[in-house]
Parts: structure tokens; sequence; C-alpha cells
């Protein structure tokens, strides 16, 4: 799976370069979105841990990710993913270990407030429900 990110000059650090964090949230939804498109519509997934290297500085501009699953059972999953800068450089890369679970249908606290998915889970997929309003 491919995924175009757009590193801007907000994201740069002292040096000019992107910082690390916003490398590894690209990462990690780059990992999220590869291990959802593996599953079916009732199920989502959510990062356990997300084992990051920064392999070389990332200047703004477009940065590609590629990910794929490495491994899956019924309740986990391994997805990798490495970042590519517009020159083919690989500037950083991820494993990350899922948790494998049902789609949350209109999960609260009782309160009102959704409980159940962090980020990018949160993204709709056509049939499935989400605890988003």
């Amino acid at each position: 799976m491919l995924i175009r990110f757009q590193a801007q000059p907000a994201f740069t650090n002292r040096h000019g370069t992107i910082q690390g964090g916003f490398l590894a949230a690209m990462l990690d939804s780059a990992t999220g979105i590869c291990a959802l498109a593996a599953l079916p519509p009732d199920q989502t997934a959510v990062t356990k841990s997300l084992d990051t290297r920064f392999l070389k500085p990332a200047g703004v501009g477009p940065i590609t990710a590629r990910a794929h699953v490495v491994e899956r059972t019924d309740r986990d999953m391994v997805v990798q993913a490495d970042l590519v800068e517009a020159a083919g450089v690989t500037v950083a890369d991820a494993t990350a270990k899922l948790r494998i679970g049902l789609e949350a249908a209109g999960a609260t606290n009782g309160k009102g407030i959704a409980t159940a998915l962090p980020d990018e889970r949160l993204l709709r997929r056509p049939g499935a429900k989400t605890s988003l309003p």
C-alpha cells in the first residue's frame, strides 16, 4: 500500500529537517491504514507498539509511505512501513504491532463521549460503524 504525505515547513526542527515525531506519526498512520485495509468491515485494529528507526534527515516536500502486512493471527497483526522522499531516499521505517478487534458500534463511556478508537482508526470505511456521532 502506498500513502503520500506532504511534509510542511511547520514540521521542521531547528536543523531545518522534519521533526521525528511527525515522521513517526506518518508511519503510525500508514501502518494503521494498511492494517484496516486488510480487515473486513466489522473489524478494526489499534497500535500496541511502533518500533521506529530514523535513517536519514527528511526535508520539506512529498514523502511516500510504503506499508505491508508481515504477519497476522486472529488477534494480532504486524505491519512494516518505510518513508521515502521524492528523490528515492528512505528516511525512516517502522514495524507496528496491532491488536485486532471488532469495530466499535456507538461505544461511549456512558456520558456520550466516544471511547473507542484513536487517530486514523476513526476513518470511516464503507459499511463500517464508528464511535463518532
